[in-house]
């Protein structure tokens, strides 16, 4: 019977699955899983499910050891090099996976802040990807100047890339909300909304901070509706603190 294909999301749902990759891409050569079970402090058992998930993921893949002698070989796994597709879709998933990868297993701070902190990263990173000079220095100088210029050029700004990550946003300026009516990791969202909330607010306020202006993002209402959360802004005071370090993000509200 073949193998049932599995959600990587859901894959990387869980910190041991993520924890074994983490071990698989970082090896020189192929592991037994024997050599993962002590590695992580697993039984056996526990560790070859937690693999045979990460297969069906398409994330690790498995073969015989070639040998010489006699006798059943060893089935090693390895980390499956992921192909680099351009398409918008494939790119936010594996900056999805990456940061889900990265983010446990942080000594100095939680999954969560670590997870926001990099979401930060991503939506700076987002931005001045699509900085083009010509169309934005209105926006800076506005920028510059504060008042609703300044704060209509974020908003803008979040909203495009929002909706480039696919999260059909739907933008209420007078009262300072983002609706998204559609959550491209909305199976991870369901296992672990802390981590996933933490990647977005983050990421809305790495794009405020880019643009610059008097507007951050304050709080991410989870699921208020059917696949509908609200991201809530606040106006800062000081502009200096909007473009510091984030920090860490307040919970999501489910």
């Amino acid at each position: 019977m073949a193998a049932r294909r599995v959600s990587a999301y859901r894959a990387l749902a869980s910190e041991s699955r993520v924890t074994l990759l983490r071990l698989l891409q970082q090896s020189s050569s192929p592991m037994s899983v024997d050599a993962l079970a002590e590695a992580i402090d697993l039984h056996v058992n526990t560790t070859r499910e937690h693999l045979d998930c990460l297969i069906g993921a398409g994330l690790v893949s498995r073969h015989p050891e070639v040998r010489c002698t006699r006798g059943r070989p060893r089935m090693l796994y390895s980390a499956v090099e992921r192909v680099d597709d351009e398409s918008g879709g494939n790119r936010v998933r594996e900056e999805m996976a990456r940061i889900l990868v990265a983010g446990y297993g942080q000594a100095a701070e939680s999954p969560t802040v670590a997870a926001e902190h990099a979401g930060f990263a991503w939506g700076d990173r987002l931005s001045a990807e699509a900085d083009d000079p010509a169309v934005l220095a209105p926006t800076r100088s506005a920028a510059d100047a504060g008042g609703a210029r300044a704060s209509l050029a974020q908003l803008s700004a979040l909203e495009a890339r929002l909706d480039a990550l696919g999260f059909e946003p739907e933008t209420d300026p007078e009262n300072l909300e983002v609706h998204m009516h559609r959550c491209p990791f909305y199976e991870l969202a369901q296992e672990s909304p802390e981590v996933v909330c933490s990647v977005l607010l983050g990421v809305s306020r790495g794009v405020l901070a880019h643009v610059g202006g008097p507007l951050t993002a304050a709080q991410l209402d989870a699921f208020v509706g059917p696949r509908h959360c609200v991201l809530h802004l606040a106006r800062v005071d000081d502009e200096a603190t909007e473009r510091s370090t984030p920090h860490a993000a307040a919970p999501a509200r489910r």
